[in-house]
């Protein structure tokens, strides 16, 4: 009888431990599950900050304009439907319905900043023809050292931020002793000739 009465006290004194034990431990869990939402939290925070940061590049790319950060220029992204002539091209750029306006077909210069992978073209390269020189004399053999179709953006020298780089584009840049006409670029060659106004070329507009 003793024994037995012995034996119950053990199992209760057991008992009452593991209880301790189990309490103890859904501390732990209760611990874990603050942890573990406090996790949460911090995620959902992150993907709506990724959201954020989402919804700015789609209202970059849906504004229809790419700013060049090295020139700060702001460059219509889809060029004009059709080609067209010079004097119709300045007009179309004026007109421009895209964002808050205030667009220009771009100088010559401004045109040779959109050059990729020929250096003497580039705009800091060796080519003579420029905002500050406008006669066909500008136009040295520097001007033609690199291969047609031969660039490194689809075979184009136009960079890859735009589309259609591969064709002619007018600029607002008159030749000084050629009456009537203008400074073009083809980005197929990166090469800058002169052409009458009454041509049709393609148009992008800056601001």
């Amino acid at each position: 009888m003793k024994k037995f009465i012995f034996c119950s006290i053990l199992a209760v004194l057991f008992f009452g431990l593991g209880l301790l034990l189990s309490c103890a431990g859904g501390g732990d869990d209760d611990d874990n599950d603050n942890d573990d939402a406090a996790d949460d939290d911090a995620a959902d925070d992150d993907a709506a900050d990724d959201d954020a940061a989402g919804d700015d590049d789609d209202t970059a790319d849906e504004s229809g304009t790419w700013t060049d950060a090295a020139t700060g220029l702001n460059w219509q992204v889809t060029p004009a439907g059709d080609t067209m002539g010079w004097t119709e091209a300045k007009a179309y750029c004026q007109n421009l319905d895209l964002g808050s306006g205030g667009w220009r077909l771009p100088t010559i210069s401004e045109l040779r900043t959109l050059i990729k992978g020929c250096e003497t073209t580039e705009t800091s390269g060796t080519c003579g023809v420029t905002d500050e020189c406008t006669n066909s004399s500008c136009a040295d053999d520097s001007c033609y050292e690199c291969e047609g179709w031969a660039g490194p953006n689809n075979s184009c020298y136009g960079t890859p931020d735009l589309p259609d780089e591969c064709a002619w584009y007018w600029s607002s840049t008159t030749v000084e002793d050629e009456a009537g006409q203008a400074w073009v670029i083809y980005f197929s060659s990166s090469y800058p000739e002169y052409s009458p106004g009454n041509v049709s070329y393609s148009v992008r507009c800056v601001r």
